[in-house]
């Protein structure tokens, strides 16, 4: 009868493996260990890892900044929204006196019953504009709630009068040119695809090369007579010929190396 226990631990390459067993009359206790020197492939994947974090951080502020162009469209589409509703209000008041003033003058006998109807035609389409004005105000104020989680959102009317920084109005545009690409979020993160990309083929081509671990062990066993070992050494793996996967994979990263450089321009 033999019972085995055999864990195994894994950080940053290093491989850390621990096994137990017992039997009826033996008891072996093993440890082992292997941590790499030299991998080029490793390091090109942690550096990958790197490139990607910071593409995931552009992509994050992409999407922060197409939510507060799209919170602040909401916010003045509802603004708009109000202005139409009164100015509609205040030509309906208007149209209301002419309609009124049609009607006197007909009762005295200074206008004419055609007069009168097109005063009331002109009301009717005042007041269907008004209800078309309040319906799309409506329709903007849920809009604005729906992004901003709450409901009856009421936004502040811009200050009057509307003074704007001396930083929005250059005098050259070849300083919003060279900012917009440096500081852009999706050009850098465009950027961040192509080191990646870039990355991939150097992973790639280490392929070719060697890889080079240090490696350990000790063991204990228990039987009628007690026995210990321990190893020490540096282990060697030398890739001869692995058909021609290696040059195909390369072959394969130079074009979407290609691609991520296109998306980038």
């Amino acid at each position: 009868m033999l019972n085995a226990f055999s864990p195994s631990l894994r950080g940053r390459g290093s491989l850390i493996h621990f096994q137990i067993e017992i039997g009826i009359n033996t008891k072996q206790l093993s440890l082992s260990a292997r941590q790499p020197l030299f991998n080029r492939a490793n390091a090109v994947t942690i550096a990958q890892s790197r490139r990607s974090l910071e593409a995931s951080l552009a992509e994050l502020q992409v999407a922060e900044q197409d939510l507060i162009v799209r919170v602040a469209q909401a916010y003045f589409d509802v603004l708009s929204a109000q202005d139409t509703l009164t100015t509609t209000r205040a030509n309906q008041t208007a149209i209301a006196e002419q309609l009124a003033a049609a009607k006197r003058g007909f009762t005295l006998g200074t206008a004419t019953i055609t007069d009168t109807r097109e005063a009331q035609a002109r009301y009717d389409l005042a007041r269907a504009q008004e209800i078309a004005a309040e319906n799309d105000l409506r329709t903007k104020r849920d809009a604005l709630d729906q992004l901003v989680g709450r409901s009856r959102v009421q936004p502040q009317p811009l200050r009057q009068p509307v003074q704007l920084p001396d930083v929005l109005a250059p005098e050259w545009i070849e300083p919003w040119i060279d900012a917009s690409s440096m500081l852009n979020p999706q050009v850098q993160r465009a950027q961040q695809a192509l080191e990646v990309a870039q990355l991939e083929t150097e992973k790639a081509r280490a392929g070719h090369l060697p890889t080079v671990d240090l490696v350990g062990s000790v063991s204990r066993v228990q039987t009628q007579v007690n026995s210990r070992s321990a190893t020490l050494g540096l282990q060697l793996n030398l890739p001869l010929y692995a058909g021609e996967a290696i040059q195909n994979r390369i072959q394969e990263t130079l074009h979407l190396q290609d691609k991520a450089r296109n998306d980038l321009d």
